[in-house]
């Protein structure tokens, strides 16, 4: 990594150097130092490259670019619209598409499909790891919106809404959910266990995931 890094700044510092470089080339440039930043895991700034690139490129590199386009912006709160998968020509993606717009914790068979795919876009690891915190996320704001109470959720309507939509914890399963993704600053609050619940920061419950780290 710290050699791939080296070779960029590199790339970069002749770039600013030579002005005329070819759009394609600062295209190629800004792609590979966002899957970089994605092998690093800093999945926002991933997002911000990949991001220049799909708003510059032509359509037939958005259809070669759209799967860590769907996946990094998905990661970071922005969900693509459906007809996006067919004027991209990724209509492989629909089964794993709706399960995630709808919250769905279940999956894991979609995924499994696309390993092949997800594998050659370097987005496998990320997405088995952090997917099903972004969809409790989710799921939290469903519930904080009909059952907070003065920032305060009870972790029980939390654990019922998992049921709801494809998995079962039980309340040590959930505690542990909820930690990391506080920790991880996917929301912010805090768990108070002994009373069974999550308070929530009233400033910014749900923030931004513009620094999402893993």
């Amino acid at each position: 990594y710290r050699l791939a890094d080296n070779l960029l700044l590199i790339l970069e510092n002749n770039n600013n150097k030579n002005m005329k470089s070819d759009l394609q080339d600062i295209l190629l440039f800004n792609y590979y130092k966002g899957m970089l930043k994605l092998y690093r895991n800093n999945i926002s700034q991933a997002r911000d490259y990949i991001n220049y690139v799909f708003k510059n490129c032509s359509k037939k590199m958005r259809n070669r670019i759209f799967v860590p386009f769907f996946i990094v912006n998905f990661m970071t709160g922005k969900i693509v619209k459906e007809k996006s998968l067919e004027i991209y020509k990724c209509e492989y993606l629909k089964p794993l598409y709706k399960k995630l717009v709808n919250c769905r914790f279940d999956f894991s068979d979609e995924l499994r499909n696309l390993e092949n795919i997800f594998l050659k876009y370097n987005v496998l690891k990320i997405s088995e790891y952090f997917l099903d915190y972004i969809i409790l996320r989710m799921n939290l704001i469903k519930v904080f919106k009909l059952f907070c109470v003065d920032n305060k959720l009870e972790i029980f309507y939390v654990i019922e809404i998992c049921k709801m939509n494809g998995i079962k914890l039980d309340g040590s399963d959930i505690t542990t959910w909820i930690l990391n993704i506080i920790d991880k600053e996917i929301v912010k609050g805090y768990l108070s266990i002994s009373k069974g619940v999550i308070v929530f920061s009233k400033v910014n419950p749900f923030p931004k995931l513009d620094n999402l780290v893993f």
